[in-house]
């Protein structure tokens, strides 16, 4: 539903669409008889659209949160203003497939992006001598449950953006919790750590074996062009009259 606002807002400044219809939507959207009635069902119930069939038109919610916020540091340069952590997309002509494939390359570099950001970390060096440690990894649970699918599909968007040279991946982040594995050390770990699991591996030099938590991986985004598309916008166009003015604006839904 995200993805079919996209395609309306991007084409149309009224955001609505006319005449829907099965071969309506078929067109625009670029999708098979058997998808266009799925998504005409969606329209109904998405709380991003507003349906009506009487008039066969489609329109798309705004995206903007209109929570009023204050702004400003100084007591006399303080402003109240809407705001919204964005993304600046730049796609044309491309269908609702590829859309939605697109959106979730952006939830995962978004999340990616997140990581280095509370981890205070501008890039991540691969073939540094410096070990990342769990903090910086993101497991693949996590990055499944941004895009909400599952791990293997989400591996796969990874992967992809890791072959476009997009996202830097590291090793698997792991850390010894039991040096010595045995039934003794293991039972003493899971009293004091209930709901953590570890997994056993084997030093086929020496032959022993030890515990260990696995983190993920470290990911980093390698592109300062992918940074830059994210920005926080500020929108400006309703407070014109004060003095201090927002000096960020935005192109969301055809306003500056």
């Amino acid at each position: 539903m995200l993805a079919c606002a996209y395609l309306i807002k991007r084409k149309y400044q009224h955001s609505t669409l006319y005449n829907v219809s099965v071969t309506r939507v078929m067109q625009f959207f670029g999708c098979s008889y058997k998808k266009a009635l799925k998504l005409m069902e969606a329209f109904r119930e998405s709380p991003l659209f507003v349906y009506n069939e009487e008039k066969k038109c489609l329109y798309a919610r705004t995206f903007k949160d209109k929570t009023i916020k204050l702004f400003g540091r100084k007591a006399n340069k303080r402003y109240n203003a809407t705001s919204d952590y964005c993304y600046k997309m730049q796609e044309s002509g491309s269908p609702l497939r590829m859309i939605v494939k697109t959106l979730r390359y952006v939830l995962l570099t978004n999340a990616i992006h997140a990581k280095e950001m509370g981890n205070s970390i501008v890039t991540l060096n691969l073939n540094s001598v410096t070990k990342p440690d769990g903090g910086s990894a993101i497991s693949q649970r996590k990055l499944a449950s941004v895009i909400g699918m599952s791990r293997t599909s989400a591996c796969r968007y990874v992967n992809d953006m890791v072959k476009a040279q997009i996202v830097g991946k590291s090793e698997i982040v792991a850390e010894c919790v039991i040096p010595e594995l045995n039934s003794e050390s293991a039972n003493a770990y899971m009293r004091q750590n209930p709901n953590h699991r570890f997994f056993a591996w084997h030093n086929a030099k020496n032959g022993h074996w030890s515990g260990w938590i696995v983190y993920g991986c470290a990911y980093s985004i390698l592109s300062r062009v992918t940074t830059n598309k994210f920005k926080h916008v500020i929108y400006n166009y309703k407070h014109k009259t004060q003095a201090i003015k927002p000096t960020c604006s935005s192109e969301i839904d055809g306003k500056w």
